[in-house]
């Protein structure tokens, strides 16, 4: 997330794509079938980012590859768009997004939904406690 918001689509993001995947497997007894179709387009989307970065910058000094250098470069940025849910795609700062990665990614895991089953939870033990 920080490589993409500080320095834009770059060809880390191909590590990054292999960290999430290797996350993903090292914690697949945690992770719902449902969470996991949630996790692979995620994973998918940020490898292709990677991937065509590697391309534009194979491409970058060849004038003749120009248009072709702009389309990988929009396509970029559409994929982290669609990734990241964005309706549009306004300049935002960095700060900005990487608020919104994080939020996309809690929205994945479904993290809201875990913090209120624990308050509701510890609650429901500290009324019992209190009764003892």
């Amino acid at each position: 997330m920080n490589t993409l918001t500080r320095e834009g689509p770059t060809q880390d993001a191909l590590n990054h794509a292999g960290n999430l995947y290797q996350l993903r497997i090292d914690y697949t007894a945690w992770i719902t079938p449902e969470i996991d179709g949630k996790l692979v387009p995620f994973e998918e989307a940020v490898r292709k980012i990677g991937a065509k970065s590697g391309y534009v910058d194979a491409i970058r000094n060849q004038e003749d590859q120009s248009e072709k250098r702009s389309a990988a470069v929009e396509e970029m940025y559409d994929t982290f768009a669609s990734l990241m849910d964005f309706e549009a795609q306004n300049e935002k700062d960095a700060e900005a997004t990487a608020k919104e990665v994080k939020n996309r990614v809690r929205e994945i895991l479904n993290v809201s939904e875990l913090v209120m089953i624990r308050d509701f939870l510890v609650t429901q033990a500290a009324s019992v406690a209190k009764n003892c």
